[in-house]
Formats: structure tokens, C-alpha cells, sequence
């Protein structure tokens, strides 16, 4: 079974926010690829707030629900398990 790092639930979290951008839902897929390849397809719906401070303001990301989800991990060797927690995605989604 693979282990998913932190530095791949922030890799794939970076690449879902830039897909998301301001909306408040997303449907569907973010790939990452390093020595494995990662495969998010998601429906989610986006929960924001407003954030100010002295540079202006900006609907920062407060929660993220996912309506339904899969996460895929590939290998030269063909599709591996692996231990994918949406709840540590969505702590690295949050602002």
C-alpha cells in the first residue's frame, strides 16, 4: 500500500485550489504526477468566507464537502492502494 505524504496532499491540494479558483463547486479530476502517478475525480462543494487585511479582501476557503470522491494511484507496476485520507486534503484546503 502506498503511503500518500504530506507533500502530496499539499501538491494535490495546490492543484485542486488553482481548478477551483473563486467557485463555490468543482467537478472534476487533478492530476499529479511525480514517481507515481495520482489521480483525484471529485465532486466537492466550497465554503467560503471573506478574509480582509491592509491589502485588500479576498472568499478564502472555510470548508470543503465532498459529494463524492475517488483517489487513484498508478505505478509502472499498474493501479496500488494506497491510504488517501480526504480529511487531511481538506486541512490543506483550508485557509
Amino acid at each position: 500500500m502506498l503511503n500518500i505524504t504530506s507533500n502530496i496532499y499539499r501538491l494535490v491540494a495546490d492543484r485542486l485550489r488553482d481548478a477551483v479558483g473563486e467557485a463555490e463547486f468543482f467537478s472534476g479530476t487533478i492530476a499529479v504526477a511525480t514517481d507515481v502517478d495520482y489521480t483525484l475525480r471529485a465532486t466537492l462543494l466550497i465554503y467560503r468566507r471573506t478574509v480582509s487585511d491592509v491589502s485588500g479582501s479576498w472568499r478564502a476557503i472555510s470548508d470543503v464537502v465532498p459529494v463524492w470522491w475517488e483517489f487513484h494511484s498508478t505505478t509502472n507496476e499498474g493501479e496500488q492502494l494506497n491510504d488517501f485520507d480526504f480529511t487531511e486534503l481538506r486541512r490543506e484546503l483550508i485557509d
